[in-house]
């Protein structure tokens, strides 16, 4: 299987989390590009996790990038938008090279990664809103966590809301900055979303406040419940290529580039 790993998208760095992975469809062609962040708490993973996730979507005709970005403890949310930002920049400017077709990018997270793909999907000073409107056709939420982000951190006191403040910072207009859900307005760019059955109440409290923003909004979105999946499942069982998020992901893709 075609495969090129750890480019360097990150210019006059040699920072080993500014590297990505792109997986390459054998047939011949251009194909769309989903390009995906992974999670971790924004404290922990590598996109070497993801080498099957890559693979079966290369396999179903998709160009897939998994990208790695600096981590908490080095890095602070706007430091990893950022590198997320970086990442999608150097996508659009070269992934022809690989067969990737530079106007059809979907942007994808799963957890701490889906709160990133939002962030820099929405909130227009990372990508800004000419680069979005040319290149990002589309955002594939995957139990993504922190869609408000502002609300977690002043309404929770636990250890983990204690954590995310090394992130976020202890300064409250930071983290409304830092929550996808308040920069929906007039984005042009549709929404997949799915998330467990099984998930942490709190996350799906989430989700649902942030798909009710996108209705009133008027913003396209389709979103699905995954029986029988927690919060980990939902992405440790795409190591399955016949896993049902695929057929979502998919179908997606192909009614949005249509």
């Amino acid at each position: 299987m075609p495969t090129v790993k750890d480019l360097r998208y990150q210019k006059n760095s040699d920072h080993q989390k500014h590297t990505l992975d792109v997986y390459i469809p054998e047939e011949e062609g251009t194909f769309p590009v989903f390009v995906f962040v992974h999670g971790g708490s924004w404290y922990e993973g590598s996109k070497d996790i993801y080498v099957l996730l890559g693979e079966h979507l290369s396999k179903k005709g998709i160009v897939a990038v998994i990208i790695n970005y600096r981590l908490g403890g080095e890095a602070n949310y706007l430091d990893m938008a950022k590198d997320c930002s970086a990442a999608v920049e150097w996508v659009a400017d070269a992934i022809d090279w690989y067969k990737g077709q530079t106007n059809t990018i979907f942007l994808s997270g799963h957890s701490a990664g889906g709160h990133l793909a939002a962030l820099i999907t929405l909130n227009k000073k990372f990508l800004g809103e000419a680069f979005i409107t040319q290149h990002i056709k589309g955002c594939i939420l995957i139990d993504a966590f922190g869609l408000n982000m502002d609300y977690v951190l002043v309404n929770n006191t636990a250890f983990f809301a204690r954590e995310l403040k090394k992130v976020f910072t202890d300064v409250p207009t930071n983290w409304k900055d830092a929550a996808p859900v308040h920069f929906i307005d007039s984005t042009p760019v549709p929404f997949l979303i799915m998330i467990g059955s099984e998930t942490y109440p709190y996350l799906a409290f989430d989700n649902a406040i942030f798909i009710s923003q996108l209705d009133k909004h008027e913003i396209y979105n389709t979103h699905f419940t995954l029986r029988g999946k927690n919060h980990r499942d939902m992405v440790i069982r795409m190591r399955d290529e016949k896993d049902e998020a695929y057929e979502k992901i998919i179908s997606f893709i192909k009614k949005v580039i249509a």
